[in-house]
């Protein structure tokens, strides 16, 4: 009976810890004084059977741009194969470490429609949280075709992925990864010397 008791007790522990919705927020730090972002939330996908809110809030700080959605954290393939799916599996950065192929498991994504500057970026923008080793890490990928490649940080000695968005008035930015796990630096240049210094990720030798 006592061990039948505490068996019960450590099963609805776990449950009640795997179904926690919380506050999960990613940062896009814009341009200084050249880039103004804002989303449009459109809907979101998750693990089944974890909560999540049906919309996203917003605040800047200066040229920092904070996301915050409320959400459980369990991941699971199917919600990264349909992340993938909507990206093409290629049109992905990832925040701190991840792939280039995309994630293996995530526990959500949000779909919105991006505005920098007061125009429209082409197609939709997926932002999702997966999990490495002791943190949880953060992807962006579009649903239009784009070029993604690497920004060659020269005298730095690695590079940094980008992803250019190009918005409806015909303006081009890039996104960018860099070593913190929740961060994605958006510049509307594409000589990035001051960026990588400023947002330098872990190692990747130059081209």
């Amino acid at each position: 009976m006592k061990k039948l008791l505490i068996i019960t007790l450590i099963s609805a522990s776990a449950s009640s810890f795997a179904v926690t919705k919380h506050d999960n927020e990613v940062v896009f730090v814009g341009e200084p004084g050249a880039i103004n972002i804002n989303f449009e939330f459109l809907d979101s996908n998750i693990t089944g059977g974890q909560p999540v809110d049906n919309y996203i809030t917003q605040h800047n700080d200066g040229n920092k741009y904070h996301v915050l959605i409320g959400a459980g954290r369990k991941g699971s393939n199917g919600v990264a194969d349909s992340f993938k799916k909507e990206t093409d599996g290629k049109f992905i950065v990832a925040a701190g470490e991840g792939k280039e192929t995309g994630p293996d498991a995530l526990n959500f994504y949000w779909r919105a429609k991006m505005i920098i500057n007061g125009s429209p970026v082409k197609g939709e923008v997926l932002v999702g949280q997966g999990h490495y080793l002791f943190t949880n890490n953060w992807w962006f990928g579009t649903t239009e075709k784009t070029q993604v490649d690497w920004q060659n940080c020269g005298t730095y000695g690695y590079q940094m992925q980008r992803m250019d968005l190009t918005t409806e008035d015909g303006s081009t930015y890039q996104v960018f990864n860099s070593a913190r796990s929740n961060t994605f630096p958006i510049y509307s240049m594409k000589d990035g010397d001051i960026l990588c210094k400023e947002h330098a990720r872990h190692p990747r030798p130059s081209i």
